[in-house]
């Protein structure tokens, strides 16, 4: 694929997940997200594939970013604002602290905002 360009594909009605995909084309982006776990169960006309161009450097012969590969999700949370779904769990049962991205994730700074917040309350109301 020559030059392929990053592409945000999410499912256009409601965002519950996405993914980064590399096309040379938007439509050809949504064509390749029916393969991903993000679209898998989506018909090609609900997906949205938006440009990214912060990742198109970060192509390295597959046509999905890996959310697992380090480099990968670093680029991800940092060139396109990806974060954890945290659902149900707490950010810490994601091991956010031991995350490579954790820096640049907006997800991350809410926690340590809240963790300083629970300090300073607990301080307040026992002293």
């Amino acid at each position: 694929m020559p030059n392929p360009k990053a592409y945000i594909v999410d499912d256009r009605r409601n965002w519950d997940s996405a993914t980064v995909v590399f096309a040379e084309s938007a439509g050809q982006a949504r064509s390749l997200a029916l393969y991903t776990d993000a679209c898998e169960d989506l018909d090609f006309i609900d997906i949205s594939a938006k440009r990214a161009p912060k990742l198109d450097l970060a192509y390295r012969g597959v046509f999905e970013m890996d959310w697992w590969n380090d480099e990968d999700r670093l680029a991800m949370v940092r060139d396109a604002n990806f974060y954890c779904d945290i659902g149900d769990l707490g950010r810490k049962d994601l091991g956010c602290d031991r995350c490579v991205a954790k820096k640049y994730c907006a997800s991350y700074e809410e926690l340590v905002h809240e963790e300083k917040y629970d300090r300073w309350n607990r301080r307040a109301n026992n002293g």
